[in-house]
């Protein structure tokens, strides 16, 4: 009776283990296709506006992401998921927290490694050209976009795949993220 409880026990922990695991996996799919989607978002907002197409994020390294917006995503979902039954107070959530989101990394990036990844000077309403009023209102009209209709459809996109599969991909995309993120800090520094 007492092996057949450490058994169960074992059997317990490694569901635990194995839900844990699968739930990490999803979120790094998600992770990885925001910030797939926010560089095409980029790609295409600026190869509109400057008529050339300019390498963004990791593309130079052979992958298309902006871990940003994946990192943004991610979090307007988990913050602002419960509140869909009030699209305005997910309107100026939005428009708060990526605002809040780009003026502390755009300060980050100018004040303390004196570089600019972005400016908005041009723009009415600008903040040291680092956020501006009508990019913030697009942000926010973006989330939308992302909390009513695309979360909830990738959630059941990324649910369907097998946890073998999706656990290969989301690692290996995830440790070749890493090995960009560092060339990418390295070569910034040399």
């Amino acid at each position: 009776m007492h092996i057949s409880l450490r058994r169960a026990n074992i059997m317990k922990s490694f569901s635990r283990l194995s839900t844990a695991s699968l739930n990490i996996n999803r979120v790094l799919l998600a992770f990885i296709f925001y910030s797939l989607l926010g560089w095409i978002l980029e790609t295409c907002f600026i190869l509109l506006m400057e008529h050339k197409f300019v390498a963004r994020g990791w593309v130079q390294y052979g992958l298309p992401l902006i871990p940003l917006y994946g990192v943004g995503c991610l979090l307007l979902a988990k913050l602002l998921s419960h509140q869909k039954k009030h699209p305005l107070i997910v309107f100026s959530a939005s428009v708060c927290i990526t605002t809040m989101l780009e003026l502390i990394i755009g300060l980050i990036l100018t004040k303390i490694f004196f570089h600019a990844l972005w400016s908005y000077s041009d723009l009415p309403f600008s903040i040291f050209g680092i956020i501006s009023l009508p990019v913030s209102l697009g942000w926010g009209l973006l989330s939308l976009l992302m909390i009513y209709w695309i979360d909830p459809n990738l959630k059941r996109m990324i649910n369907k795949i097998p946890a073998i599969p999706a656990a290969l991909a989301s690692w290996s995309i995830m440790v070749y993220s890493a090995i960009c993120s560092g060339m990418y800090v390295y070569n910034f520094f040399n």
